[in-house]
């Protein structure tokens, strides 16, 4: 089969680091540092570069943490590491197309998968609305967000939330927002979105 099963059962270790400089740095003090293959590098935005690297847990750990050690010496900003000791197949497919140990029909597959958990999968989609330019549009797609369950999240959490939704407050004021100001700004975004949480 494919590289994915070669890569099945094994760590995958990422580094997050701004700027070109700090990524190759990064991936040469991994490949130095323990007996660990370098995946690739993918390029987000903003400069913020993301290298991937594969091998065992405890060989995964000594690359990235060598690695992170070694950006910070040349005075580049590092972003964040993460290690995750035996990654779903999926994941593996997500990282490297091609690399995944099934062919495309389970990737296919997975995708109608998806497709059908998409509507509970998140309470409000956002579009453009036709008749109002750049005003964004809130329509409901699934069940809308409980007061229980925004109550049970952390400020922390309902800040990420808020983010992602177009709330009407800027990122400025969610960040320093109370756990009350944030669960009445959601509650009124489900309200707008009429997303009362009754099915008729």
């Amino acid at each position: 089969m494919g590289c994915g099963d070669a890569l099945t059962g094994k760590a995958l270790g990422m580094v997050e680091v701004f700027g070109m400089l700090g990524a190759v740095e990064a991936a040469d003090s991994a490949l130095k540092a323990a007996s660990v293959t370098l995946l690739g590098a993918l390029k987000v935005k903003g400069g913020i570069v993301t290298v991937l690297v594969a091998g065992d847990v405890a060989s995964v750990r000594a690359a990235v943490d060598a690695a992170a050690a070694s950006v910070g010496k040349v005075g580049v900003r590092m972003r964040g590491v993460h290690v995750i000791p035996r990654p779903h197949w999926e994941v593996w497919g997500m990282l490297a197309p091609g690399s995944s140990p099934e062919d495309g029909a389970s990737s296919s597959a997975a995708d109608e998968a998806l497709s059908d958990e998409a509507p509970s999968s998140g309470p409000l989609e956002v579009s453009r609305g036709a008749d109002e330019p750049g005003k964004p549009e809130v329509r409901e797609t699934g069940p809308s967000l409980d007061l229980s369950e925004l109550e049970a999240l952390t400020v922390m959490e309902l800040r990420r939330l808020a983010r992602s939704l177009p709330v009407g407050m800027s990122r400025k004021r969610i960040k320093f927002a109370s756990k009350e100001e944030l669960l009445r700004e959601l509650r009124s975004l489900t309200e707008r979105g009429g997303g009362d949480g009754s099915a008729g």
